[in-house]
């Protein structure tokens, strides 16, 4: 199986903050952000987060990115009982943000340890592709505007 979008040794360097226990505060933040972005028919965003795993776990990643965080690597499984879905996974944690379209009344989002009993709800998935949102993305004609909303998350955040 052939992954792509691995970042260039040079991107990898200017990571270097980790992804731990203590993101959870930007992730509770970020989620909320989306939720709101949810409302607007016009949103990537809209219906937040049913059906939108990808363009949220890209605006997450770019996001921690942009704070110079550890890369983020988008995981795209398949499943009979789900269909198609896209997560995040860092060296030691993995990041599921759209998880409660499947299972709404358990939590909002996944975030556990990568090397802890993980949830089983992962387990349904055969991993079909998996890679970096790097140079490839950027030619997306929905990368501009995941780089707006996350320079205007960053600006909800300085204000408060």
């Amino acid at each position: 199986m052939k992954f792509f979008g691995d970042p260039s040794p040079n991107k990898k360097a200017i990571f270097d903050t980790k992804i731990d226990f203590n993101s959870i505060t930007i992730l509770e933040k970020a989620y909320a952000f989306l939720e709101l972005k949810g409302l607007s028919k016009s949103s990537l965003f809209y219906k937040f987060p049913i059906e939108t795993c990808f363009v949220s776990s890209w605006f997450l990643a770019s996001y921690f990115t942009s704070i110079k965080y550890e890369a983020l690597q988008w995981i795209f499984g398949n499943s009979e009982k789900y269909g198609g879905h896209v997560w995040l996974e860092s060296k030691d944690y993995t990041i599921d943000f759209t998880y409660s379209q499947f299972e709404p009344i358990s939590t909002k989002f996944l975030f556990y340890k990568n090397t802890s009993a993980k949830p089983y709800f992962h387990d349904h998935f055969t991993i079909v592709d998996k890679g970096y949102f790097g140079d490839s993305f950027e030619k997306n004609k929905k990368h501009p505007l995941i780089l707006q909303m996350v320079d205007e998350f960053q600006k909800t955040l300085s204000t408060k």
